[in-house]
């Protein structure tokens, strides 16, 4: 909602800071969304993408399959945090490799974006 001025896609990732010891877990990327978008349907973090917008792309997270991968910390490794990140972009298409690292994704994100808005949620178990 109210995206910036100038907004031609988005990119969406999901990164839990907590996991590997405080390096880090990519549990999502999504990118080249386009900007007419108001949000994804339920199944767009399968595998295959099931009603993704047309020429969006999703990303292989961590740990090297493509599509959403749900919180799951270890047993006792106490609370992760979640952080969703959605990009508004300059340009239709981000301008990186559909088999780029989640790393590599994210910070393309960031130096082509208008702006961003980002939300945390918790779990632990």
């Amino acid at each position: 909602k109210d995206p910036p001025a100038g907004t031609k896609s988005y990119v969406l990732t999901m990164f839990d800071p907590d996991a590997q010891g405080g390096a880090g877990w990519w549990h999502w990327q999504v990118w080249n969304i386009p900007a007419s978008a108001t949000g994804l349907p339920e199944g767009a973090g399968s595998k295959s993408g099931k009603g993704l917008p047309k020429g969006t792309v999703q990303g292989k997270g961590d740990i090297g399959r493509t599509g959403y991968l749900g919180p799951c910390p270890p047993p006792g490794s106490g609370l992760h945090h979640y952080v969703i990140t959605l990009y508004a972009m300059k340009a239709t298409k981000l301008r990186t490799e559909a088999d780029a690292s989640p790393g590599m994704v994210s910070a393309d994100a960031r130096a082509q974006s208008l702006g961003k808005a980002s939300v945390t949620y918790t779990y632990g178990r």
